[in-house]
């Protein structure tokens, strides 16, 4: 953080270095890398120092995660343009900056997306998602994943509601009661496994699958997207 301070204060009181082009994006990059200094990483340091995550509310584990995946991501598509800028600068540096269009469109733009882009994208996904309310595990550091993958789009108190069962064999009873633990980390009855191109109007077409979660009390069923649980996890499930 101390090297940081003195970075950007060089660059603050020194014009010349401040004004040349291939010093902008390392200078907004270095801004970037000391916001996540000063408010992403206090909070795995106090979770590691107090083994959970404190304070454990929503709200605390949103603002946490929209950080680290907001920052993470706005660092990595910095670095990423810097480089290329930079060999642009070097072996053709007219066809950037020759004229006023051509430094907004390949110079400012890209670093304006880059800070933009992601805190936009988070915001959406993690902060304001209409699909389902996150349950957080705040006994992993950054809450755990945020259950985005599940897409909440009915709560039926009939199984036999859904278009198409699966034998008795292949049903896992739902056990958990603590309602702390994420979904995916309970046992669910699975009811039905759904095609892609089915048109029951039950669903849209990018569920994979419906699960059903009888831990909660309106026996909650949701559509499941995440295709690596659907390759990794399904088939001991499905006959």
């Amino acid at each position: 953080m101390l090297f940081s301070i003195l970075i950007i204060a060089y660059f603050a009181r020194n014009h010349e270095v401040r004004s040349k082009f291939k010093n902008h994006g390392w200078f907004v990059l270095i801004i970037v890398n000391f916001t996540q200094l000063l408010l992403d990483l206090p909070m795995p340091m106090n979770y590691y120092r107090m083994g959970t995550v404190w304070p454990a509310s929503n709200e605390y584990c949103v603002w946490w995660t929209w950080c680290e995946f907001s920052l993470n991501t706005i660092g990595l598509f910095l670095m990423a343009w810097v480089l290329v800028e930079r060999y642009v600068l070097i072996f053709h540096p007219h066809a950037m900056i020759q004229s006023r269009w051509k430094k907004w469109i390949f110079h400012f733009t890209p670093i304006i997306l880059s800070l933009i882009w992601a805190p936009t994208l988070y915001l959406v996904l993690v902060v304001i998602s209409p699909y389902c309310t996150n349950e957080w595990d705040f006994g992993s550091v950054n809450c755990g994943i945020p259950d985005d993958n599940y897409a909440c789009q009915s709560s039926i108190n009939n199984p036999t509601d859904l278009p198409k069962d699966v034998s008795s064999s292949n049903k896992k009873l739902a056990t958990s009661l603590q309602s702390g633990i994420p979904i995916r980390d309970r046992f669910i009855t699975l009811l039905g496994i759904l095609a892609t191109n089915d048109d029951n109007g039950a669903r849209p077409n990018n569920c994979d699958a419906f699960i059903y979660d009888g831990s909660v009390a309106n026996h909650s069923v949701c559509c499941l997207l995440h295709p690596t649980f659907i390759a990794n996890d399904m088939p001991q499930y499905t006959a």
